[in-house]
């Protein structure tokens, strides 16, 4: 199951405190002489001419592809490949069971993760989405990686937080939820033992409205107290994620609406128009999809400036 997050990047400087800038963030195009988006472009441009990079504290290897840059709007997104090594294992065929390949210490099952950066000129904040797999994803490793480059320049660091849903998706506060989804549902005991064709069932409970056209808005998920934030807190022992399917006129969205490694935050799933090869994301299906969450994200964050990104037009 693949996701995407979406983050906002600041930077804290105690030099840029002043009676119109209270809150001390530097403008990003300008932090200390610096443009966040120069270095974020000095950086994939220099790693993605390396090696694969071993993070050895973390048994850790990465290396970056299709990276691609776009000065107009100032924006850079491109697939970073992960995977972990230490561990000698079997790679067998799930068809007939038959060992394929002895997987030794010094081998990595790298699994490609998408990441798109939207850095507006004259702004104190960013925006950066990351995608995950089954949960485990780049966000820790990209930003540490980033930060270690970044500080190198400017002595200063970078705030990096998820995007709370009030502001994240402002446009769909008030999509009407269809449905319900209970992500591997355990009521049933030891469903883990059972097996199809070599592989485990994870079963998803799939829960729909009798009575009414819908769940009511996805803004009341998130509000405490409401019929639709007790119903997920009731869900939530019975699986792994809580997800609803919203829909807003003819699109729909999937969106975790339970805790996520304890904490609520929008994470939204790739979209059934997100065609995967070989079970992973590609810069030609991910990208016109992230740059409409991007667009949507901006009539959030900067109101009163739709236009501030125009990336989604091409």
């Amino acid at each position: 199951m693949h996701t995407i997050t979406p983050y906002s990047i600041k930077c804290f400087d105690h030099q840029s405190k002043s009676q119109h800038n209270p809150n001390g963030y530097s403008n990003l195009d300008n932090i200390r002489g610096n443009d966040l988006f120069g270095l974020l472009k000095q950086f994939f441009a220099a790693e993605e001419r390396q090696l694969p990079k071993i993070v050895q504290e973390d048994k850790k290897v990465y290396y970056f592809s299709d990276v691609n840059f776009r000065d107009a709007s100032r924006e850079i997104w491109g697939l970073m490949h992960c995977g972990i090594y230490g561990i000698g294992t079997k790679i067998v065929d799930i068809t007939n069971g038959q060992t394929v390949f002895d997987k030794s210490v010094n081998n990595a099952d790298m699994i490609r993760h998408y990441f798109h950066f939207f850095v507006p000129a004259g702004r104190n904040e960013a925006i950066c989405l990351v995608s995950a797999f089954r949960g485990d994803g780049i966000k820790t490793l990209l930003f540490t990686e980033f930060d270690s480059f970044f500080r190198g320049f400017v002595n200063l660091g970078l705030g990096l937080n998820p995007l709370a849903y009030d502001r994240a998706m402002q446009e769909w506060q008030d999509a009407v939820a269809k449905e319900i989804r209970v992500v591997k549902f355990n009521s049933v005991p030891n469903i883990e033992e059972v097996e199809i064709n070599g592989g485990h069932l994870e079963s998803e409970l799939t829960i729909k409205p009798k009575r009414r056209l819908s769940f009511g808005a996805l803004r009341e998920f998130f509000n405490p107290g409401s019929e639709q934030a007790s119903l997920v807190e009731v869900l939530t022992p019975l699986g792994s994620q809580i997800k609803t399917v919203v829909q807003l006129g003819n699109r729909k969205r999937v969106f975790t609406v339970g805790p996520v490694n304890n904490n609520v935050i929008c994470q939204i799933d790739f979209s059934d128009d997100v065609q995967l090869l070989d079970g992973m994301p590609t810069i030609q299906n991910t990208k016109p999809w992230a740059s409409g969450i991007i667009a949507e994200l901006c009539v959030g964050l900067y109101p009163g400036n739709r236009e501030v990104y125009n990336g989604v037009q091409n």
